[in-house]
């Protein structure tokens, strides 16, 4: 997971929404290169 520098403050829905964004990134990536590799 993304370590950040311990002089940022985050509350625990910053950490939710933080994992969310990184979670919607990577299914994104995954759908991404399935449809290039196997529907081209």
């Amino acid at each position: 997971m993304l370590f950040l520098p311990a002089r940022i403050p985050m509350s625990r829905s910053d950490k939710l929404l933080l994992n969310t964004v990184f979670f919607v990134m990577y299914a994104q990536g995954i759908f991404f290169l399935h449809h290039i590799l196997f529907l081209s």
